[in-house]
């Protein structure tokens, strides 16, 4: 009669403990990347889901994960198999990251979504668009369009809509 005593109170401590409110309640946080105030966010969560689904956008097939220091959450527009642009928000979080300026592959200027002034890089011989803010000295958020359709400035429209919304949801302080 010990032992059946004995294995119930093993039985139910073990049933208490996978019931425990310690248990985690969803996936883990990610691994942080550099110390900034990012360092800890999912880039799926600053387009919020409202914008996604005015927009008509739906998640792209999740890229290779990444250890070096970036994170990013794409979304494409369009049919299913040929869409016409692709929106990706990534942070970046690496002092190797170079100076955005003018080269080959971009134009520089400036743009201030939300009220929040960064670089706005235009890409030159492809219809891309791109919006950098500095968030810490080693740390950037960054969202592109690229557009498998149109022009340049077709996806510089289609950033400065979707960068307002990326700016607002922003943690505060950042």
């Amino acid at each position: 009669m010990r032992s059946f005593a004995a294995v119930t109170a093993v039985v139910l401590s073990l049933f208490a403990a996978g019931c425990s409110a310690d248990e985690p309640t969803g996936p883990p946080p990610p691994a942080p990347i550099g110390d900034g105030p990012l360092r800890l966010a999912d880039p799926c969560t600053l387009l919020p889901a409202s914008a996604v689904s005015e927009a008509g956008l739906r998640p792209a097939t999740p890229g290779p994960a990444r250890d070096d220091g970036y994170r990013d959450c794409r979304w494409v527009h369009g049919e299913e198999k040929k869409f016409d642009h692709q929106v990706n928000v990534t942070i970046i979080a690496s002092a190797e990251f170079p100076t955005v300026q003018d080269n080959k592959a971009f134009a520089v200027d400036t743009m201030s979504p939300g009220g929040r002034e960064g670089k706005r890089l235009r890409y030159q011989g492809t219809a891309g668009c791109q919006y950098v803010l500095d968030t810490a000295p080693a740390e950037r958020v960054s969202m592109t369009v690229l557009a498998s359709t149109g022009t340049v400035e077709e996806a510089c429209a289609l950033l400065d809509s979707y960068a307002t919304s990326m700016v607002k949801a922003l943690p505060a302080g950042v």
